[in-house]
């Protein structure tokens, strides 16, 4: 199973339009909504950003939140050798991705919202990929929740990531 042999166009449980273009050496992707597009990135800049704090030889467990169009899952199992569980809220998405079938076969999907998701599960990363934006309202006291509600999945020398804010716990 190759990741993204060919172009995709996915419509979220939304109604946003995703558009993912794989070019020779780059993937592209794309959101619009009825305002236009709201969110793109290329991953060349978006890989070595996400997975800079990823600094350990392997991962062997690891929990992702927020599926995107799996990028980091897939990085994650062709880098680092993981097994990766990852928690998505748009039931709508994982059907797309499911449908698609282009993930490595180590990535596990899971339909739930990870504010109310609960494991007994260890892990050796604990990937928040789905919070973005820190000056939003609630932030800190969002990140705390998680951090407070995940410490106990991490193994001995597990990490608690926020890549986006190079926060580490």
């Amino acid at each position: 199973m190759g990741f993204l042999n060919n172009n995709q166009n996915i419509v979220n449980s939304e109604g946003d339009l995703w558009s993912i273009t794989r070019g020779e050496t780059n993937i592209e992707f794309r959101c619009w909504r009825e305002e236009g597009i709201v969110g793109s990135y290329n991953d060349g800049n978006y890989i070595p950003f996400m997975t800079s704090t990823l600094t350990e030889e392997s991962y062997p467990r690891v929990l992702v939140s927020g599926l995107g169009i799996g990028v980091v899952p897939q990085w994650l199992c062709e880098n680092k050798q993981s097994v990766v569980d990852v928690i998505e809220i748009d039931q709508g998405l994982v059907t797309a991705i499911n449908n698609m079938n282009y993930l490595h076969d180590n990535v596990n999907i899971i339909n739930a919202d990870i504010n109310e998701y609960s494991t007994i599960k260890t892990y050796d990363l604990i990937y928040f990929d789905h919070l973005f934006y820190p000056n939003e309202n609630g932030f800190e006291a969002l990140r705390d929740s998680l951090v407070s509600s995940f410490t106990s999945n991490k193994n001995e020398n597990g990490r608690i990531v926020f890549p986006v804010h190079k926060q580490f716990y």
